[in-house]
């Protein structure tokens, strides 16, 4: 596997006002070439420095001086349509890379610039060598160029140089010459060069990495075995099912107490907000404290004032379940007086008398708002039409008129004894007949006058 040189420093003669850099350059053109440690993870660099100079006119390299400084200045002597490289080394061997290839075009004026701007010899005499590849050849990739030198004094040096990359060296190379697999990818340029002891040197160039295998190319990059795959795809088959079923156990306990606090949030009737509290009848017939908290019926009867602030009466009949109640319509009545719910108790649900009888439920209309209704299971609940205390129980009394709870007892007492005011007659069997205050009585006990409020 071929180990490219770490670059030491960085340079270019980039002219700043072009965005990118442009690969051409005129006959006796004058560089500014400048130099830079920079982000190098190389070795530090050692002065003095030089520049190596590739072409492809000439089957030698270029070995300029460039100082101890930070730039130097070179003059391009070649002649138009000659290609050239540049690579740069300090004392010591470090790189700084090589740029790309450049052209040299003609300059602008007709008088001939040959001679008038060399600033080098050219060496007394080169380095013989033997190569398996022409001066331009392309190169497959990953197949092996072949150099053997055939004069001057070994050990030899061979270096190969790429455009915009770091080169790579093979070092003491015998008579018998060296081999290097071209790992290069597809197209991309390079020169090569061999020296010896004495400073003899040979070049060829520009070559290019022509079509081939690319599998010597793929020694530089991880590999990942079909094992590790496998396993891999495997494991994270493994950790989405784990974190699916973790994620499942959490929705399905989320959904588990959603439920349980559904089960015990109150039914609410209507618009209205009910929260009920138990009731009991006291000895003096007023309502007493709460007994056994929000889950228990009301008993007993309740007084209240509405938004007018007249006061008014009702008999809850939470400790009958045949029972309903009963209110005088009153037209004027605010809308946003909620009744109590109907609600048995737990000695009354416990009781099998109890369990198969009905309840059942009027509708008040511009009275006060629904009634809410807290069945037991098994529980049949049956639906009254609306029913006014004047008698009418499908239309409601004339706008303005309130009946009169003399007119409800008259009304009341002129019907048969079981039968509700919208006609509807209670099963046979039940044992109790409806009031018309709404309160369950005994088979053959007259009906009491429904409660009123005081003039």
């Amino acid at each position: 596997m071929t180990q490219w040189m770490q670059q030491s420093f960085f340079f270019d003669w980039n002219d700043p006002s072009l965005p990118t850099p442009v690969p051409i350059t005129a006959q006796c053109e004058n560089l500014q070439i400048k130099w830079s440690r920079g982000t190098a993870t190389g070795p530090d660099p050692v002065a003095p420095y030089y520049l190596q100079i590739y072409t492809s006119h000439y089957v030698f390299p270029f070995l300029v001086p460039a100082g101890s400084g930070l730039s130097t200045n070179f003059t391009v002597p070649f002649a138009p349509g000659t290609q050239y490289q540049i690579c740069m080394f300090d004392s010591v061997g470090n790189t700084g890379g090589c740029q790309a290839v450049y052209t040299v075009y003609a300059p602008s004026t007709t008088q001939s610039m040959a001679g008038q701007c060399a600033n080098f010899s050219f060496p007394a005499t080169t380095l013989a060598v033997s190569s398996s590849a022409g001066q331009y050849a392309w190169v497959p990739s990953c197949t092996d160029l072949t150099l053997k030198p055939t004069s001057g004094t070994p050990p030899y040096e061979v270096t190969i140089a790429p455009a915009l990359h770091p080169p790579y060296n093979i070092t003491n190379v015998g008579s018998e010459g060296t081999t290097w697999k071209v790992a290069l990818q597809w197209a991309v340029p390079f020169f090569i060069s061999m020296s010896d002891s004495s400073g003899l040197s040979w070049s060829f160039g520009p070559l290019h990495a022509g079509q081939g295998s690319n599998d010597c190319l793929a020694d530089s990059t991880s590999k990942v075995s079909i094992g590790a795959t496998v396993g891999g795809v495997i494991g994270a088959l493994i950790v989405g099912a784990v974190l699916a079923l973790v994620v499942s156990h959490f929705l399905a306990k989320k959904k588990k107490d959603d439920d349980s606090v559904s089960a015990l949030r109150p039914i609410r009737g209507g618009d209205s907000s009910l929260h009920p509290t138990p009731y009991t009848e006291s000895g003096s017939g007023e309502t007493s404290a709460p007994l056994m908290g929000d889950e228990m019926g009301y008993t007993g009867r309740r007084t209240g004032t509405d938004a007018s602030g007249k006061s008014w009466k009702g008999y809850g009949t939470g400790a009958q379940l045949t029972g309903y109640r009963v209110e005088p319509f009153d037209p004027n009545a605010p809308q946003n007086s909620p009744l109590p719910p109907v609600i048995p108790s737990a000695s009354e649900s416990s009781n099998p008398r109890h369990s198969s009888q009905q309840i059942y439920v009027v509708h008040h209309d511009q009275g006060p708002a629904p009634v809410s209704i807290f069945t037991q299971d098994g529980t049949e609940v049956v639906e009254l039409p609306p029913m006014y205390a004047g008698g009418s129980s499908a239309q409601s009394p004339p706008t303005g008129s309130v009946t009169s709870p003399s007119e409800i007892s008259s009304a009341t007492s002129t019907r048969p004894s079981g039968t509700l005011a919208s006609g509807f007659i209670p099963p046979a069997g039940s044992g109790r007949t409806i009031g018309s205050t709404g309160r369950p009585e005994k088979p053959g006990s007259s009906p009491r006058p429904l409660p009123h409020s005081p003039p």
